[in-house]
């Protein structure tokens, strides 16, 4: 009995110890927390939650301060995982209500608008702080799906009702950002002012406030009102922050923009040169430590609000070319010191880099504001030589892609599919007038221009449009900090020749230990109903074909995700000949007003490769899923491949952003690969494998890739067979038409026409 009672002592004195190291452990976690060490204080709350000394409430709290942390490092998906953990706990309804509101914030943040709007609509409220909180995110959701209407009459029912001055002067800013975002700045200017008079104490909230105040009266015309509240905005919160926060680098965009919007422009240029610069050091900073994912999420914040610099068009064009230098490498490869040098070059670097004859064009998207303040989509160019630059203006975006061409829009026309609206816009020179000829006529005495796509461009083959001067060889890159690069090769020993596919049978796997990623099949039947691939004869006849002049290469009709996984770092090449897919979905509205929403990217999943088993392997749990979509190339690295062709159709589509297109493209950039062929479209099979087969003979001749590229083109385009002329004729005497030869010959040209030669673009190849 008494080493019983000494056995239970020892058990609870045990346990009390646990409970006092877990409580220590929280707080720590807590305190980690309050000085933003969110990494830090993760692995404290990861203690908390795995220690079997926690209590349920202790557990509860833990998940929800976790779910936190990770909000705040953007890591989207584990916070929302933590907040659904703890919502599994046991815990009073007022605890519940209030992680289910922090959950609805997460979502309203990263886009998921429709998951929050359920909850809150089916949540009960048990305090006025909470009442408050739901009908705010209700209204904020409402703005963000453009249902105005509705979340105006939320945030007038929520005034009325709160009796708390700060709860009113929240909400009265919220209605006046909602009146921002409508373009009605004087309702806009109103609410925000009662706002500012609400807010009791000087705090980063009333200042952010009284920003946005200057930005309405500003395009309310009231100038003179505008700067000096935005220069009391802008010194009260100096005071409260440090000179790098992001809210106060914000605030200087703002008075840049109200700055330009007042005819002030040499002050705006000084404003949007400081806030570029303090805002780059501060982007470096947080990409350093983000994982892809977090970087593609975080940049789709940040980039439409660095794009209004190009509003400044040609006052300053030194300072575009820089920031349009930046905005490309934010998509570079590189990491830590290598990636902070990237995103450090500017104009100057570049245009050192250029010879007399050569000319560098940043093609760019950005929004501008009309007179009423409206912001509008424009698309402009840099045009650098190694004397000059300049900004050229093209006009809005809108006007480019509502080009009619065979009649309907250039926008529809390429991305249909359909062969006569390609060839008709790859034969309208009013085209070529539209978007060259503003460019070319500030270039004098050039042999060659490499141009970055923006926007439409990237689904575009502009260097392929009629009418361009021919002593001008044009050269595609996704950044022009890629001629500042070491050449890459590859010899034929290290290269892979793949294609020929078996999409349904399931090849050996050699890889163990594997994680396998079913993400791209998750997807792809989340939008489609069936994943299904055919065998095509003509890309195992095209690497056959390939080979003959590659005879060194590693030649291979089985190509497994796991393999190409597991292996690409032994390749300095490759040619992959199989199916791409990208699926063309509903592109979700940028908004410059909320430009706190952070909407996760998944449009990388809408695109990629099939390869070996593709049909079948995701119903394996044990196997990669055979679809390699462009979000998995993103975690690969594919920095020693110098040369991938990418022999399937619509290989260079996807949701396009100034980085590219969110496609297959992309993904292999963000890998590392140097450069690629692609496809714009769906290629005709015996016009792939003619083309293919004499750029791989050209460049076997010697021939640089970009002049083995436009000869095969050429031979392409005049590829002709020789036939014997048949004709119809009437015979009175069988009383019906029969078929003769007339002894002539017919000469054809199946491959002429733009849609069969002009799907294929080189990217990235300053082999030249």
């Amino acid at each position: 009995m008494a080493r019983f009672a000494l056995s239970l002592i020892l058990s609870l004195l045990w346990c009390s110890l646990g409970n006092a190291s877990v409580y220590q452990t929280m707080g720590r976690a807590r305190n980690l927390a309050s000085q933003n060490r969110y990494t830090d204080a993760v692995r404290a709350l990861d203690s908390v939650i795995n220690s079997p000394h926690s209590r349920t409430s202790l557990l509860f709290e833990a998940y929800d301060s976790r779910a936190r942390c990770h909000k705040k490092s953007g890591n989207y998906s584990a916070a929302l995982a933590d907040y659904d953990a703890a919502l599994g706990i046991d815990a009073s309804e007022l605890n519940r209500a209030i992680v289910s509101l922090n959950k609805t914030d997460l979502l309203i943040q990263t886009g998921q608008y429709s998951e929050a709007e359920k909850i809150l609509n089916d949540l009960p409220c048990h305090n006025q702080d909470t009442k408050n909180r739901r009908i705010t995110n209700l209204a904020s959701v409402y703005t963000r799906t453009e249902r105005f209407q509705q979340a105006e009459n939320l945030y007038k029912t929520a005034i009325s009702e709160f009796s708390d001055s700060t709860d009113k002067a929240i909400i009265c800013q919220n209605l006046g950002v909602l009146y921002m975002q409508q373009g009605k700045w004087a309702e806009a200017s109103g609410q925000l002012s009662i706002a500012d008079s609400l807010y009791g104490r000087l705090t980063a909230e009333k200042f952010i406030s009284l920003s946005n105040l200057a930005l309405s009266e500003a395009f309310s015309h009231n100038c003179e009102l505008a700067i000096m509240h935005i220069d009391t905005a802008l010194s009260g919160l100096a005071r409260i922050v440090n000179l790098s926060h992001p809210d106060l680098i914000i605030m200087r965009r703002k008075k840049a923009e109200i700055l330009l919007a007042c005819g002030n422009t040499e002050k705006a240029k000084e404003e949007f040169r400081e806030y570029f610069n303090l805002n780059r050091q501060n982007i470096i900073s947080a990409f350093e430590g983000m994982s892809v994912q977090n970087r593609l999420d975080f940049w789709k914040k940040e980039k439409p609000l660095l794009s209004l610099v190009f509003g400044l068009e040609n006052s300053y064009p030194e300072l575009l070319f820089d920031v349009a230098l930046f905005r490309r490498g934010i998509s570079m490869p590189a990491k830590g010191a290598e990636f902070k040098s990237i995103l450090n070059y500017n104009g100057r670097d570049i245009r050192n880099r250029l010879s007399k004859k050569d000319a560098a064009v940043d093609f760019v998207v950005y929004p501008k504001r009309d007179s009423s303040g409206k912001l509008e989509s424009h698309m402009g160019a840099i045009v650098a030589t190694k004397k000059n630059i300049r900004f050229v203006p093209l006009g809005l975006v809108s006007e480019i892609e509502n080009h009619i061409v065979n009649g309907i829009r250039l926008k529809t026309a390429i991305s249909c599919g359909r062969a006569d609206h390609i060839d008709a816009v790859y034969s309208d020179s009013s085209l070529t007038q539209k978007i060259w000829m503003p460019v070319l006529g500030w270039l004098d005495n050039i042999d060659r221009l490499f141009f970055v796509p923006d926007g439409i461009f990237n689904l575009l083959a502009i260097e392929h449009l009629p009418g361009l001067p021919a002593d001008i060889r044009i050269h595609r890159l996704t950044n022009l900090v890629n001629l500042l690069s070491e050449k890459r090769s590859s010899t034929p020993r290290d290269f892979l020749l793949a294609g020929g596919f078996d999409f349904d049978g399931l090849p050996d796997s050699a890889i163990e230990n594997i994680l396998p990623n079913h993400n791209a099949a998750d997807f792809l039947r989340d939008n489609i109903r069936e994943i299904s691939f055919s065998t095509l004869p003509g890309m195992k006849a095209e690497v056959d074909t390939i080979f003959r002049f590659m005879p060194h290469a590693e030649h291979t009709y089985q190509l497994s995700e796991e393999y190409l996984k597991h292996n690409c770092g032994k390749y300095g090449g490759m040619h992959i000949s199989t199916h791409g897919y990208t699926l063309h979905l509903d592109d979700d509205k940028g908004n410059y007003i909320l430009s706190d929403s952070i909407s996760a990217d998944r449009s990388l999943l809408a695109s990629g490769l099939a390869l070996s088993g593709a049909n079948n392997a995701h119903r394996h749990s044990d196997r990669e899923d055979g679809l390699l979509s462009a979000r998995e190339l993103c975690d690969m690295d594919m920095r020693n491949i110098g040369f991938v062709v990418l022999s399937a159709c619509q290989t260079a589509d996807g949701k396009v952003s100034d980085e590219g297109p969110a496609g297959l493209v992309r993904g292999f950039k963000i890998a590392g690969a140097g450069t690629i062929i692609a496809t714009l479209w769906e290629v005709n099979d015996e016009a792939a494998m003619r083309f293919m087969t004499m750029f791989y003979k050209l460049t076997a001749l010697g021939k640089s890739k970009s002049e083995a590229f436009r000869l095969a083109q050429d031979y392409l385009r005049g590829y002709c067979i020789e036939e014997p002329e048949i004709i119809e004729e009437y015979d009175p005497a069988i009383q019906s038409s029969r078929t003769i030869e007339t002894g002539n010959t017919v000469v054809s040209y199946p491959f002429a026409s733009q849609s069969m030669w002009a799907p294929f673009i080189l990217i990235d190849n300053t082999d030249i």
